[in-house]
């Protein structure tokens, strides 16, 4: 059909002159003849053809093949692992977060406890404070008192004393006057 001849007409063309050479062919040959008169060896042609661009894509895929288990498989690797360290990060990131926010509540909720217990303190301490503070007011009270008692006493004893000291003064002039007088 490629070279225009009828394929399924049972008679064949064999050039004049030709046919003792035909004749003569090893079987090699006239396979060959037939293959080129069927139009297959044209075929034949274009697998040998395709052959070579296969080979050379094969060379291409093994080329292609050494550089990804050279280069690429290796980085990926790298890479798969630096994704589960990323990975255990975030993931501690996020324990470490809510860890946080735990720390800070149980902070937090001791503070409030220990600042309840002082309140509680402050107020009896307060009241404490009041209590030595009207107890301060009173013995001071008393001591002002005590002295005021203090003083007047010292008063009355001092103008006794003066009074004494006037009669004593008096009779000492009198018996100096009679010491003198005798």
């Amino acid at each position: 059909m490629g070279i225009s001849l009828n394929v399924n007409n049972p008679h064949f063309l064999v050039m004049q002159g030709r046919i003792a050479q035909v004749i003569d062919m090893k079987p090699l040959q006239t396979l060959s003849l037939i293959e080129e008169a069927s139009g297959t060896s044209l075929y034949e042609n274009r697998k040998l053809a395709s052959l070579k661009i296969i080979q050379k894509k094969q060379l291409k895929v093994d080329e292609i093949s050494s550089i990804v288990l050279q280069e690429i498989t290796p980085q990926l690797e790298r890479l798969r692992k630096e994704k589960e360290v990323f990975i255990k990060y975030k993931a501690n990131e996020s324990e470490a977060t809510v860890l946080w926010k735990q720390l800070v509540a149980a902070e937090f909720l001791s503070s409030s406890k220990k600042e309840k217990a002082l309140g509680e303190n402050v107020g009896s301490l307060r009241t404490q404070g009041e209590q030595l503070v009207t107890l301060i007011d009173s013995q001071k009270n008393e001591v002002d008192k005590f002295a005021k008692m203090i003083h007047d006493a010292k008063e009355r004893e001092i103008r006794g004393i003066k009074a004494e000291w006037d009669l004593l003064q008096k009779d000492l002039g009198k018996l100096d006057k009679d010491l003198v007088d005798k």
